[in-house]
Order: C-alpha cells, then structure tokens, then sequence
C-alpha cells in the first residue's frame, strides 16, 4: 500500500481540537488516533496556528462543541483539511467514523483497498428482515452540519407523514432524537395513525419496525445493518440502498453487500486508531491533503 502523499508526511502537522469542546469518549478516541499518529511518524503540534491538518470531534454544533463550529468555518474559508472523528454506526462505541471534511457519504474516507475485505467480519448485519407493524420516522438534532439548510422537524414531519400515507397505512412512530430536546404537535395528525415512541432504547423500535425514514444521521445506517429498509435523504451514508417510498410495501430486492464493504471502510476500531491502521488508509486520499502540502 502506497500513496504518493506519504513522501509529504513530514510537511504534515495535526492539531486535536481534543482539551477544550470534546467530551465523553472522544477524550480516549483522540489519544487513540494520536497514537496511532506517532506510530506513523506524523506530527502533531500543540497549537490550531503552527498546523495545516485540523482534526475535531463531530459535526455537532452544540453543548460542549459549539466552539468547535468557528474552527470548521474557518477551516473552510481558508481550505485547511479537517479530520473529522465521531461515534460510529456499526457498532456503537466499539466503532468510530473517521474522514476527511465531513460525515456525510461524499466527503473523504478511507479508499477500499484492492483484496482487501473488512465485511463481513467486521459487520454482523442481517438479512432483510420479515415485515413488522410500524414505519418509523427517526429524527435528527438540529444543530448537527448534517441538517444544514433543512426546516423544522415539525415542519419536515409536516411535509412527509403526507407521502407516507399515499402508500401506507401502518401506523407512524416519530423517534425524537434523543439529545435534542423538542416539542412535536402530532395533534396535526389526529387520526392519522401517528404517534411519538414510548421507548427509551432505538433498538426497541427498531424491533417492531417495517420501515425506517432518516434523512442523513447513523439511525438509517443502524435501521439498514438490522435488515430494515430504509429511507433517506441524498448526504446519508445508506442513500445509496435507499428504498423511494413508492416502494415502502414491497421487500428490497438489491444486495447490501456492496454498501455493506463501502461502510466497513468509513469506520474503525479504536485499536486500529491507535495502531496508525486507520490514518494509514486515510492517508490514500490524496485531495483533502493535497491542500495540506501545496
């Protein structure tokens, strides 16, 4: 494996935006990923100003992250690669996202190496599964770059439970998200069949769901993985298996092992973190750190 970029290495330094705006997990998720830099021989320096990568935790612009949004828009203004790191999708807090300039499905990961597959064995997903009672609406926290331009979610539930039931009658479940805090009017739909989850964990209704609509966040990724078919918007990771809602009745006739392989390389073990694996194959990206070293 090799990249023209690792004859630069040098000209690389990595600035963790970890001491200040990152909290929970990501704390030991960065000193992982440092590691594994210093096993690769990169550096990573001790301020924002002497670095030419960035790396912060997230996407989301609230609560102890907020800050981290000024360093985003400036990062963008002033072309400067961005690491990204995040509480991954297939296996929630034994997997982690990592990628250059972003989350969604068109910024940089990892490339898929040549004989090499990470799925299945590091994906346990199912087959589609059989149908269940509900179609489930999961919702998304607001301040997230992944719901960037978009309404409400009082708005955008407005405008979708209509489409919905141009092709179905199952009852509604709307999922709030479970760290933004939100006060949905579903009187609205009275007599519509729709009405907010009363469970505490996803996976309880993920387990009586026949559909799930997501428009970017790892619900439709972890919906997918248990073999619910999903619909989503355009910037998700699973809108390439997303099933249009013409077809919400009807079981996907499309093979998830080719996603399933694409997704494999999106996320990584916090060993692979620390062993320099990860940034190893990151580092087969060549643009985001073209603009690093030009």
């Amino acid at each position: 494996m090799t990249s023209v970029y690792w004859q630069y290495a040098h000209e690389l330094r990595f600035y963790c935006f970890r001491r200040t705006f990152s909290g929970g997990s990501s704390l030991r998720i960065f000193s992982a990923f440092c590691q594994g830099l210093e096993k690769l021989g990169l550096q990573e320096v001790d301020s924002h100003k002497k670095a030419n990568v960035w790396v912060i935790w997230s996407l989301l612009w609230g609560g102890k992250m907020v800050a981290n949004k000024k360093f985003w828009d400036l990062a963008r203004k002033k072309k400067i690669p961005v690491l990204v790191l995040d509480v991954g999708a297939i296996e929630r807090g034994k997997t982690w996202k990592i990628a250059f300039n972003g989350l969604g499905k068109d910024c940089y990961f990892s490339p898929e190496a040549t004989g090499i597959r990470r799925f299945p064995a590091m994906i346990r997903a199912k087959k589609w599964k059989p149908r269940e009672p509900n179609v489930l609406i999961c919702l998304q926290n607001e301040s997230s770059d992944l719901w960037a331009g978009m309404p409400s979610s009082q708005v955008w539930l407005e405008s979708i439970v209509p489409l919905i039931r141009q092709h179905s009658d199952r009852p509604i479940v709307v999922r709030p998200h479970p760290r933004f805090s939100i006060r949905l009017d579903l009187d609205c739909f009275k007599g519509q069949g729709v009405e907010r989850s009363r469970n505490p964990a996803f996976i309880d209704d993920l387990l009586n769901s026949h559909y799930v609509l997501n428009w970017s966040s790892t619900a439709s990724v972890g919906a997918a993985i248990k073999g619910i078919p999903v619909w989503t918007g355009p910037d998700s990771m699973a809108s390439a298996i997303s099933q249009p809602l013409e077809f919400l009745e009807q079981t996907p006739c499309y093979d998830l092992n080719a996603w399933l392989e694409w997704l494999s390389w999106t996320e990584w073990t916090e060993e692979e973190l620390r062993s320099g694996l990860a940034m190893e194959f990151l580092m087969m990206s060549p643009q985001p750190l073209h603009l690093a070293i030009t």
